[in-house]
């Protein structure tokens, strides 16, 4: 784990880039419904990403959807899966973005997870980012020796190397097909053990029923604990000979 000191225009978007308007690029994904969760507050770094993404960083056909507001985390799911699959605003969206409110992004974060054609095989592509608990990559895949019956996750050896199959996926900046929800009997987030978090049960339905999960290794956004954290990917990469991020790619 390591700290990311805040920059000032780190987390917002070029005002002057045209990216407010202009015809949609074709893509897998389809029209998004983008919606976050809060509980009761806001850090002002989120609000300065969050706005910078809803102002610059959505095409023609995308939508906003309400927050929900200081609910548990499974319940604020629920009802915001529930919203996208039966209210008619929606209704058009192929896809919907859950982004937590804990969580900071550069504007066209969105737009590098949707355009990779190497992501559109999947029905849930993540963007990478750290746990706050311990700074662990949040790419989880089944340990050996455990079933869903039994569950462990563990993080495979090459995390951080382009797009990465896994076994459960968290909410942070993720995007789902409408088809995943639509499958699965609600409610679709619930807390089966002590130690799971509500987006387990939704993985491990959605394993079971054949859908493909991943997280792509090279889109990555940062965790507040309140600290800023991010994992070690970059290195990574590049000890392995692979090409890092530019520096300035996320301003």
């Amino acid at each position: 784990m390591r700290s990311v000191p805040y920059r000032p225009g780190r987390f917002w978007p070029s005002w002057c880039g045209g990216r407010c308007g202009g015809a949609a690029v074709a893509d897998d994904w389809g029209s998004v419904a983008v919606v976050t969760r809060t509980f009761d507050h806001v850090d002002p770094l989120f609000f300065n990403a969050w706005t910078g993404l809803i102002a610059a960083g959505l095409r023609p056909g995308d939508r906003v959807m309400p927050a929900t507001v200081r609910l548990a985390a499974h319940h604020a799911m629920n009802n915001i899966i529930a919203a996208f699959l039966e209210q008619g605003v929606y209704a058009h969206c192929d896809a919907l973005l859950t982004i937590d409110h804990d969580h900071l992004f550069a504007v066209d974060v969105l737009d590098r997870l949707r355009d990779d054609p190497a992501g559109w095989e999947y029905d849930a592509l993540g963007a990478l980012y750290a746990a706050r608990s311990d700074g662990r990559p949040l790419v989880q895949r089944m340990a050996d020796g455990y079933t869903w019956d039994d569950p462990m996750f563990a993080v495979p050896d090459r995390w951080w190397d382009g797009i990465v199959e896994v076994d459960m996926l968290p909410f942070g900046f993720t995007l789902w097909r409408r088809r995943l929800f639509e499958t699965l009997d609600p409610p679709w987030c619930h807390y089966p053990y002590s130690l799971a978090t509500e987006d387990v049960p939704l993985s491990m339905a959605a394993r079971r029923r054949g859908f493909r999960l991943a997280v792509h290794a090279g889109v990555e956004v940062d965790h507040m604990t309140p600290h800023v954290i991010r994992t070690a990917a970059a290195e990574m990469r590049a000890g392995d000979g692979g090409q890092t991020d530019k520096p300035d790619s996320r301003a």
